[in-house]
């Protein structure tokens, strides 16, 4: 049976071509697509593994950092005068407007902390750097506070509860214009910082050693490797690297002298400095009033830091650096030995004095603080031990600004010190001259000038850092001091910086000037003899009285009784002094402001110092 093959419609061909070739094509474009899939498969889980995996590992595991507890400062016997104290806290997580509305929200709820406070949390929050993730709020919270956020911390969103170490300053205000103290970073300092080392860290010093000395105490961040779930809880610590501790700052500072110091100044404002002057180690630094710093750290309000800083007698203003006098009287050993040197006197020069000054061709008449001045044949050892001013008036007219000027300047007037203590905020002071006048005042230097200044007074400016520079030079016989807050950093001493003055005294000027200063206390006509009584051991010093206002030349001002002059417009009482004298141990410098006369205060405080210091 033969079997007939039945030949295509012609369209049914061209259809059947037409869908293999779409076949075909469909074919390899699913080819071609697994392919492309296969490859990016492959590209993704072999040469991408390692990053993904890194990804991975960083959405699971955190990297947070731990930080170092900042150094502790001791005084020289070892005593802590700072402290790293642990704390509950508060800390926001968000920096968005929403959440930290709501979460302040929450939190006045809570706490009833009120408008005001609330006000300045905010402000707190707005000033911190925005590359800031957690941010400690400015509340030092009590026990009942505590419990409160205890109970009602689900109801706080973006805050967390959290102990950290704060710094502590036990002796509150009797170190603070030393130590300084820390607070919040600024956004400004913040970019200046290490950004690994400050990663978690709230706060830096701001004044002080604390300043001074950040990077030596604020240590090297730790870490933790955190496992977390989905929701950012911890599971597990997979690693820890354990922060370094900031180094320990031992102070040449006796904290009992500082201390016994403080006492001696409470309810006045002045200074007192005192140091070693073999090595410019200070040995105490008072400025009266002070502050707390321990209400900076979790952030002041805008309300009491105005009040703090706008108060009269200015308890942040640290007048042991910053604070500018007339020196008065105690500059006269300094003014005797630029005269012996220069030869304008010598050891023979006497003069007489009636208690009455005048140039030549002038009707002004310039007094001595003794009325009936002190008699004839008054030489410059005299001068020194009675404070003859007329003896000075004449001498310091005879040499000159021009003479006078560069000669004391190398005992430590007009320049800063180089204090180790946030020497950028020490005021110069000022030595003037002819050219400093004509460019300030527009005026010429006149020989009265030169009168008002022989004494200590009129455009004369100095420290009281700088007048216990001067005490040391006077104590070593010419060698300069650098003064010097810190002893040594981990046990490394930091070795003193000594320098000679740059004009050779000779020896026997020294001499002379010298004895006078210890019979400014030890002789029976000296201004300081009133604190000899049963002293153990020979000292040295000059006494001063600084006018605060000029005085009238007619009798019956200057007989005016002192409880009938306004109390800012009295005399500075100032006192110079160091001791023992065959072998200087310790120079002191004090100015009590408006107090008066510098044998009745200043001195007698002095002696006391001494005394702490020098007898078992």
């Amino acid at each position: 049976m033969m079997s007939l093959a039945v030949p295509l419609h012609p369209i049914a061909n061209e259809t059947h071509k037409i869908l293999s070739r779409r076949l075909i094509i469909s074919g390899v474009i699913m080819g071609i697509l697994a392919l492309l899939v296969a490859s990016r498969y492959l590209y993704l889980q072999i040469i991408l593994h390692d990053d993904y995996s890194t990804r991975s590992n960083e959405n699971r595991i955190k990297l947070r950092p731990i930080n170092p507890e900042r150094g502790i400062i001791y005084d020289r016997n070892h005593i802590p005068l700072v402290e790293n104290r642990p704390r509950y806290s508060l800390v926001l997580q968000s920096k968005k407007e929403a959440h930290v509305n709501l979460a302040l929200e929450r939190l006045n709820t809570i706490l009833h902390l009120g408008d005001t406070k609330i006000n300045s949390i905010r402000n707190h929050i707005n000033q911190q750097s925005a590359s800031a993730h957690t941010i400690p709020l400015p509340l030092n919270l009590d026990s009942e506070q505590l419990a409160k956020i205890m109970v009602e911390r689900y109801w706080l969103p973006h805050i967390e509860l959290k102990v950290r170490s704060m710094r502590y300053y036990p002796y509150q205000d009797v170190f603070a214009h030393i130590l300084g103290y820390v607070s919040g970073i600024t956004e400004q300092e913040r970019w200046q910082l290490d950004e690994v080392n400050y990663k978690n860290t709230h706060v830096i010093g701001k004044v002080g050693i604390e300043k001074v000395y950040e990077q030596v105490l604020n240590g090297n961040v730790g870490y933790e490797n955190e496992e977390v779930n989905a929701l950012g809880q911890v599971l597990r610590v997979i690693d820890k690297q354990a922060p370094q501790q900031g180094k320990q700052i031992t102070l040449h500072i006796d904290s009992r002298l500082q201390q016994f110091a403080w006492k001696l100044l409470e309810g006045k404002q002045g200074t007192i400095i005192a140091l070693e002057p073999a090595t410019g180690g200070i040995l105490a630094m008072v400025s009266a009033p002070s502050f707390n710093p321990n209400p900076f750290i979790m952030g002041m309000g805008q309300e009491e830091f105005r009040a703090l800083s706008k108060a009269e007698n200015r308890p942040l203003f640290n007048r042991a650096l910053q604070g500018q006098y007339s020196p008065g009287s105690i500059v006269k050993p300094v003014f005797a030995l630029a005269a012996l040197h220069h030869n304008v006197i010598s050891s023979q020069t006497h003069i007489v004095d009636t208690g009455v000054f005048q140039l030549p061709n002038d009707p002004r008449r310039y007094r001595d603080w003794k009325p009936e001045g002190h008699g004839e044949k008054v030489n410059v050892y005299q001068a020194i031990v009675e404070s003859c001013d007329v003896f000075f008036y004449q001498t310091i007219v005879n040499l000159g600004i021009e003479r006078l000027a560069p000669f004391i300047q190398q005992f430590n007037f007009g320049i800063p010190t180089g204090i180790d203590i946030d020497s950028t905020a020490e005021a110069k002071g000022l030595v003037p001259n002819d050219a400093w006048k004509r460019q300030v005042w527009k005026q010429a230097w006149y020989a009265g000038d030169t009168v008002n200044l022989s004494i200590g007074q009129g455009f004369l400016l100095t420290t009281p850092i700088q007048i216990a520079v001067m005490t040391a030079i006077l104590a070593n016989r010419g060698v300069k001091p650098i003064p010097r807050i810190v002893h040594s950093i981990d046990k490394k001493v930091e070795e003193p910086q000594l320098t000679l003055i740059r004009d050779e005294i000779e020896p026997a000027h020294w001499n002379l000037v010298l004895r006078a200063m210890r019979n400014v206390v030890h002789g029976n006509k000296g201004t300081g003899r009133g604190i000899n009584r049963h002293i153990q051991y020979t000292m040295a010093g000059k006494t001063g009285t600084v006018q605060v206002v000029s005085k009238s030349q007619d009798d019956e001002a200057l007989g005016q009784e002192v409880k009938e002059i306004k109390q800012t417009n009295r005399d500075h009482s100032v006192f110079i002094g160091f001791a023992p004298f065959e072998q200087p141990r310790i120079a002191v410098a004090v100015i009590v402001e408006n107090a008066g006369d510098g044998s009745k205060i200043a001195a007698p405080i002095a002696r006391k110092i001494l005394d702490a210091y020098l007898i078992p």
